[in-house]
């Protein structure tokens, strides 16, 4: 899989090498607050994350590492599209360190990844999920075009589901 370059960032294949970047994201308590547990994950969980963001890339999607697109060496977050384990489901997952969030990184990061598996119709349906209170990540769904969900996709009750369905499939 090639990279997708945006109109100000590239987006590649999560790899083994992102171990590093990811420990740095996974670690920090004001990014991974509104992630499942609340709190800062260990570096066996992180490894093990990472190796299931590389292996979701045999099903030909999946998570992209973020870079700038004008200094492709830093890496300032990820987006990307993946099938929910033991699920019909795909959800869009994005998360960006905190000296690049507010620049709309998210959202030109988490559009081209939901484009990337319309367009090659990886997926007829993308579903997103944020806690209730965080009201960023909110804004960012419905800015991609998402509307409320009825589906249940994570077992918890503070979190609001929303989906956008591929043009080409949508129900009449």
């Amino acid at each position: 899989m090639d990279m997708i370059e945006t109109q100000r960032l590239i987006l590649r294949p999560t790899t083994s090498n992102d171990l590093q970047f990811y420990e740095v994201m996974l670690k920090d308590p004001n990014i991974v607050r509104y992630l499942p547990g609340g709190k800062p994950y260990t570096s066996d969980y992180i490894s093990n994350y990472v190796s299931n963001r590389v292996a979701h890339w045999k099903k030909g999607f999946g998570t992209f590492t973020v870079a700038l697109k004008g200094n492709p060496e830093v890496v300032v977050g990820y987006a990307g599209v993946e099938r929910l384990p033991d699920s019909p489901f795909h959800d869009i997952r994005y998360g960006f360190l905190p000296r690049f969030q507010g620049r709309g990184f998210a959202s030109e990061a988490a559009r081209a990844s939901i484009e990337f598996v319309f367009s090659n119709r990886l997926v007829e349906e993308v579903f997103g999920v944020a806690v209730v209170d965080n009201l960023p990540s909110v804004r960012i769904l419905q800015n991609l075009g998402m509307t409320p969900s009825s589906e249940v996709l994570y077992d918890s009750v503070d979190l609001v589901t929303f989906s956008i369905v591929q043009p080409c499939c949508e129900q009449e």
